[in-house]
């Protein structure tokens, strides 16, 4: 994928003010580089007319997706054909009329399609450009109609689900203090609230690694401290389709809190879901294993099994084991029976749904289940995502608590 780079030079002495900021002008890319950030988009019952629907097609809905409240709702045609395939077509000029659009194909069956193929699929499939009345400017959107994750009451249901992806990438070059760093940027479409749908990497130069897997070392929000080689940026403000970007110098500093491998982990602090005090800071001296998860979450609760094994393996040679229940209020007591079914004798705090403050918004976890392991100095060392990710979860933890208490005299 082709890069756009545009070069600003800007030194800032260590004696510098912490507040003083920067304007950075951002070029767009020519794909969508990021996999992350879905839109979730509900099917709604048929309630819109389209003309030339696919003649193959055996049942499909519509649904009128809006972006803000400015813009003229896109219409989106979700159906299944005869062989069971999906089929996705937006109607990206508005007039009602599906003849020429481009249409995406895809298998009917959401279980067969694993984490690889998912990625791979997503990959290749174009953008459509959908140009709004009296936009310059246009706005890129994919379909994203895999769901490996959400507990579908039947098998209907998750054939009839849906994402789009509505973003913008851009990127720049700056140079801080000497050093020089990309600035990688992606947003959605501008919406009265579009300050917090921006994310951000900055990575060194001639290092990208750092964005290679958005699910190990998730992007950082707007006005949220990054820390690249001892020193701190916060992306202040965007300009509403991300064409520039106010970037404030905040110092050096050896110590980062945060939420990303190498930084030290945000604590966590307030009672479990048995009413006894937490504070996560207060394990030092200890490992722990955070796990994020959900009672609608299959893959989360398939790895229960192995969580509980590594309870039972660890839990007398310095590891401790916290578990986050993230949910809808309604599905505490579902959350409870499977712990107690499950017999998942370890630490659990409860994280809401829709809390900008729950501790999966802090933690930055948009995939589930995620696992995050903290040295004895509270510091993060390993972030995964998912079941095919467990089996490092499961190294990372053999070589502290196996591998390196053999090797210490």
């Amino acid at each position: 994928m082709q890069k756009i780079f545009i070069f600003i030079f800007c030194l800032f002495p260590l004696s510098i003010s912490a507040q003083h900021s920067i304007v950075v002008d951002l070029k767009t890319t020519d794909s969508l580089a990021f996999r992350g950030s879905r839109v979730i988009t509900w099917l709604a019952p048929d309630s819109v007319g389209l003309y030339h629907v696919p003649a193959d097609i055996e049942s499909y809905k519509i649904k009128e997706h809006s972006f803000s409240p400015e813009l003229p709702p896109l219409r989106i045609f979700y159906g299944i054909t005869g062989a069971g395939k999906r089929q996705v077509i937006f109607d990206t000029d508005f007039d009602g009329d599906l003849k020429g659009e481009y249409v995406y194909t895809f298998d009917g069956d959401i279980k067969s399609n694993q984490k690889q193929r998912e990625d791979s699929t997503m990959r290749a499939i174009p953008a459509v450009k959908i140009r709004y009345p009296g936009m310059k400017q246009e706005i890129l959107l994919k379909p994203v109609i895999f769901n490996r994750v959400a507990n579908y009451n039947t098998v209907q249901d998750s054939i009839w689900h849906l994402f789009v992806e509505s973003n913008y990438d851009r990127t720049a070059k700056l140079t801080v203090l000497g050093k020089s760093y990309q600035l990688f940027a992606q947003g959605q479409v501008a919406e009265p609230r579009y300050n917090s749908l921006f994310e951000f990497f900055i990575v060194p130069e001639h290092d990208q690694s750092l964005i290679s897997n958005n699910d190990n070392n998730p992007p950082y929000k707007l006005r949220e401290k990054i820390a690249v080689d001892g020193i701190q940026f916060v992306i202040d403000s965007v300009s509403p389709y991300l064409e520039r970007a106010w970037i404030s110098y905040r110092g050096i500093t050896d110590t980062v809190y945060g939420v990303r491998e190498g930084e030290y982990a945000e604590n966590i602090t307030g009672s479990t879901i048995e009413d006894t005090p937490i504070d996560l800071q207060a394990l030092r001296g200890q490992y722990v294993l955070i796990d994020f998860w959900g009672s609608w979450c299959n893959p989360c609760i398939e790895l229960i099994p192995e969580i509980r094994e590594l309870h039972a393996t660890y839990k007398d040679k310095g590891l401790v084991i916290l578990s986050i229940g993230v949910d809808t209020r309604d599905n505490f007591g579902k959350m409870r029976e499977i712990i107690k079914r499950e017999q998942m004798d370890w630490l659990h705090v409860f994280s809401a749904f829709g809390d900008p403050a729950a501790l999966n918004v802090r933690y930055n976890v948009s995939c589930f289940p995620t696992s995050i392991i903290l040295d004895k100095q509270g510091k993060i060392v390993y972030r995964g995502c998912g079941l095919q990710d467990f089996p490092h979860v499961k190294q990372k933890l053999e070589e502290l608590l196996v591998t390196k208490l053999i090797r210490t005299p």
